[in-house]
């Protein structure tokens, strides 16, 4: 769906004038170092937390946690012990963990002043790297993608060395000639030189200047011969310094032996221990790479004495992967160690995360958070080390510390913590590990066990599916079917474990899961749990079939490790087949842009790939669920094709479970071409309401537009009442499908296709109920009125521009309401624009300040839109002819914060032209036009909601129809 008015005014209102109310303020407003400062952040819907870095006068970001307190209904205020070196504050405001607010491109900042006036050392360069973000001198993430010029960047440098030249100059040399250079590269060389003296100027150079000059020479100027006497001088005043430094570290990188690399990284790490992070960064030195260097070969060689000589210096970014490589692949991937042999080493690695050195950029509480969410899955695997050597004490203080994190969305942590529990506090876990959808087999059987000894006779099976989180599988069914593919599936022909041959011709008819797996791959066997409980859900349906396919292997006895892996974990079902080589996994992989294992592949009987599920996320309950809803949508998923009105149209029938008969609805959708599925900024509204439909009994049928997919037609030429006729094409095809209730099939629109659903109903007795998503209760130009100030009025626009963009829509608006039906429209078009940009030539002369920010209207495009033949349709759509001629059931439904379609306008012309006991309306909190709970609510947003439709909405249409 586009939205009901189709133009792309949208794209033309730009604004560099608009100003809103202060947000932040700061008392008193020119702070000097050493003063407590008050901030007052004014914003409803707290509680509120903010985070201050603050810029010293050595050129060290330092960062703290703020605690706001409120100050009035709207307002939260904090005072703020300024450093007596502070230079530069910078906030930033949190709701919990999730940054809210740092004023957009703005930012919150306060550029200290000095106590002699002027500004304080620090504060010019700490607002100038803080918005240079390729300079990685500031604070990561604060700004998206702003940043100023290296113009901007040298100024505010060129500011702080100028002013402050005792520290500045030795500290900033390298973004200072960094920005000179880029922002000048024609002067840059001569400005250079006079850097270069200014340094060879001192009278004894300290170890940093030696090495900014040093690089200044050979970076930047180029000057070989003259960076390599200044490298010769500098080792005879320093022969371990710097530069020394800097050639031991270029040389590890032409070690080629791994013992060598080892012994020369110890090496390199005791002769320099670093001390100084900006100065190795300007070097290009990088430490974490030769830690790397020790802990890799370390592990690599089993040399544990190694890792625990630099354990306790290591930097923090090296840890995690210090523990996969050493912990988590012996002990969980490869089985090759057991707990008592990984724990030593496990508990130190975890015991210096907690003590590392804090980045300079996040504040205590995130740096805690932080260092615990890095390293979850490590700690997961803890749990286990510490049960397998029997601190079970020690073990679920650790698994009840990440419960807080994962909340129980964890299989794995969800078992551990089972087992760890006393048997009579087992079964709350249990049960929220089943809600959520996060659940071992293990835990499946320790409840159903628990369930039957309380219920001899009960049905254990449907105990455990009433303790689902309806949200949770909804959502997961919602994700699925935006999910679905039409692809092709690609031939093949593979041996069999048991020596026959499979072909996949052979099984069309079927539903066919391929699972892509190694004996090599820890994730691809984890899921097999999942996929063993898939099966058992569909041991007695010969119409599902499934295919293990052994791929990537490069052992000669791969065969006998697929063997005795199967026989050990009780896998007797699976039926395995061996790819040629790479080739099957490469087709179906290149098919669904993945380049790894495992992945599986849900394959409809007509031969198609309908899903493809990658990766392994750790519930065996929530991979076996995910499959079955996939499973469940291949089967109900039916291609239909059908003729009417010289159309051929194409679709999809998705009919439910059972024989029937099932009342049946026809998908209507919105303005602009759409398929099937109504595919709209990455969501697919029809699939998600065609599932949720299905699995009450509810058949429905979605179809690509004219012109769209697999059908043919003219869309450009079609209007809203052709809509409607196609709509009753479909209704009448359904009519006929065996397994449908012929008088209980209606129609569903959405946008403009509730007015074509409102149509085919006034006019045909066989539509038994309409169902109404943000249809027109209004007629055409007063819905596109409505639109037009709801969206311009949520625009970044002036205040003047709003004014004009609106006056010239209205206008143009009611000029094509008042000549829909003439030949002359066009020209009526142009000469009312004319008129109209005349009137606001003079409007604008009289402005006092003139504030317009380049506005432009589309008139052009505009009038090719408006003269075609849906347009002055639409426009000229009544209700009250409309709706009182329908006398079959109607629910309208509109979402609360829809900018496209005013909910109370629409729904209260419902109320007026429809007969009152046929009507049911709705009016649903908190969603936009295409039915997402919403935060801004502005058409922006819709992209980047992962939610593809209201569960509310769906389960209101789902009573309203089996009413």
């Amino acid at each position: 769906m586009k939205f009901v008015w189709k133009w792309l005014w949208l794209g033309c209102l730009t604004t560099a004038s608009a100003q809103s109310v202060e947000k932040m303020t700061v008392t008193p407003q020119a702070p000097v170092p050493g003063q407590t400062i008050r901030i007052r952040y004014n914003a409803f819907n707290g509680p509120w937390t903010a985070v201050v870095y603050e810029y010293d006068s050595l050129y060290h970001w330092h960062t703290l946690d703020l605690p706001l307190r409120p100050s009035g209904d709207t307002a939260w205020a904090a005072d703020v012990a300024v450093p007596g070196d502070a230079g530069f504050l910078a906030f930033a405001f949190y709701k919990g963990d999730t940054l809210v607010d740092h004023n957009g491109d703005a930012g919150y900042a306060v550029l200290l002043r000095s106590s002699a006036g002027g500004f304080a050392p620090g504060a010019e360069a700490g607002w100038g790297l803080l918005r240079s973000p390729h300079y990685n001198l500031g604070i990561p993430g604060y700004f998206g993608e702003f940043s100023i010029s290296d113009t901007a960047t040298y100024m505010w440098l060129s500011n702080e060395v100028l002013r402050h030249p005792f520290v500045a100059p030795h500290v900033l040399v390298i973004p200072y000639v960094e920005a000179m250079t880029r922002a000048f590269p024609d002067e840059a060389p001569a400005r250079l030189q006079r850097v270069a003296a200014y340094f060879r100027r001192q009278a004894r150079p300290g170890q940093a200047d030696q090495a900014h000059l040093f690089w200044i020479e050979k970076r930047f100027l180029r000057d070989t011969l003259a960076a390599d006497s200044i490298y010769t001088s500098a080792l005879a005043l320093y022969p371990h310094g710097e530069l020394a430094k800097w050639t031991a570290y270029h040389a590890l990188q032409t070690v080629r032996s791994m013992q060598d690399r080892l012994t020369a990284s110890e090496r390199f790490l005791t002769d320099f221990p670093s001390r100084d992070d900006r100065l190795d960064a300007e070097l290009e030195i990088d430490y974490s790479k030769v830690y790397r260097n020790v802990f890799m070969i370390a592990v690599a060689t089993g040399d544990t004495a190694a890792i625990n000589r630099w354990l306790p210096t290591a930097p923090f970014d090296r840890l995690p992967e210090l523990y996969y490589k050493a912990i988590q692949i012996p002990f969980d991937d490869h089985k090759s160690q057991t707990a008592a042999q990984v724990y030593p080493l496990a508990a130190r690695i975890l015991e210096c995360v907690d003590r590392a050195a804090p980045y300079p950029y996040l504040s205590p509480l995130q740096w805690t958070r932080y260092t615990t969410q890095a390293l979850t899955y490590e700690r997961l695997t803890q749990v286990d080390i510490l049960r397998g050597v029997g601190r079970n004490k020690e073990a679920l203080t650790l698994a009840r510390r990440l419960q807080q994190i994962l909340q129980y969305r964890s299989a794995r942590l969800n078992e551990a913590e089972v087992m760890l529990l006393p048997e009579k506090e087992r079964l709350p876990v249990m049960r929220e590990s089943v809600r959520l959808d996060e659940a071992t087999a293990y835990i499946l059987d320790q409840l159903k066990a628990w369930y039957l000894r309380q219920h001899p006779e009960g049905d254990a099976d449907a105990y455990l599916e009433s303790l689902k989180d309806t949200q949770t599988m909804a959502l997961m069914r919602a994700r699925v079917a935006k999910e679905q593919k039409r692809l092709p599936a690609p031939a093949f022909c593979l041996a069999e474990r048991n020596g026959d041959s499979v072909r996949l011709e052979q099984m069309k008819g079927k539903v066919v899961v391929l699972d892509f797996w190694a004996t090599w791959c820890a994730p691809c066997k984890a899921g097999m749990a999942g996929m063993k409980m898939l099966m058992d859900r569909y041991a007695a349906d010969t119409n599902v079939v499934f295919f293990f396919i052994d791929t990537q292997e490069s052992t000669p006895d791969y065969r006998e490790k697929v063997t005795s892996f199967l026989r050990a974990q009780h896998y007797d079902r699976f039926r395995v087949l061996f790819d040629n080589g790479e080739d099957t996994y490469k087709r179906y992989a290149d098919l669904i842009h993945t380049s790894g294992i495992p992945f599986k592949i849900v394959i409809d009987a007509e031969g198609r790939i309908n899903f493809a599920n990658i990766g392994y996320f750790g519930s065996p309950l929530g991979l076996a669920d995910e499959m079955d809803a996939m499973i469940r949508l291949a089967h109900a998923d039916r291609p239909v094709h059908y003729e009417g009105n010289g159309i051929h149209f194409g679709g999809t029938l998705t009919m439910p479970d059972g024989k029937g008969p099932f009342p049946a609805a026809v998908l209507i959708s919105g303005t602009g071409r759409q398929d099937r599925d109504g595919t709209m900024a990455g969501h697919k509204m029809f699939a998600v309401i065609a599932d949720s439909l299905r699995l009450h009994g509810i058949a429905v049928l979605r179809v690509d537009d004219r012109g769209v997919g697999e059908t043919n037609g003219n869309f450009d030429s079609a209007t809203t009442k052709d809509f409607a006729n196609d709509a009753l094409t479909g209704l009448h095809f359904l009519q006929r499908i065996p397994g449908i209730d012929p008088h209980r099939v209606g129609l569903i629109g959405h946008s403009e296709g509730g007015a074509a659903a409102c149509i085919a109903a006034s006019e045909s007795a066989d539509v038994a109920f309409v169902v109404s998503l943000s249809g027109p209760g209004v007629n055409g130009l007063q819905a596109l009125l409505t639109q037009n100030r709801q969206l311009i009025g949520g625009s970044p626009a002036t205040d003047v521009n709003k004014q004009r963009f609106d006056s010239v829509t209205t206008l143009l608006l009611q000029t094509v309401y008042a000549h829909a039906g003439d030949t002359d429209l066009e020209p009526v078009l142009r000469s009312t624009y004319a008129a109209w940009v005349r009137r606001d030539s003079v409007f604008i002369s009289g402005l006092p300040q003139k504030k317009t920010d380049h506005f432009f209207f589309p008139f052009e495009s505009y009038v090719r839109q408006a003269v075609g033949p849906w347009y002055r349709g639409f426009i000229s759509y009544e209700p009250a002819q409309v709706l009182p001629r329908i006398h079959v059931p109607v629910l309208a439904i509109n979402g609360a914060q829809d900018v496209i379609a005013s909910a109370s306008e629409n729904l209260q012309g419902f109320r007026r032209y429809t007969s009152p006991g046929l009507l049911q309306t709705y009016e649903v909190p908190g969603v936009n036009h295409l039915y997402q709970h919403c935060h801004t609510c502005t058409t922006a947003e819709y992209a980047s909601l992962t939610e593809t439709f209201a569960p509310e909405v769906l389960d209101r249409i789902r009573s309203f129809i089996l009413l």
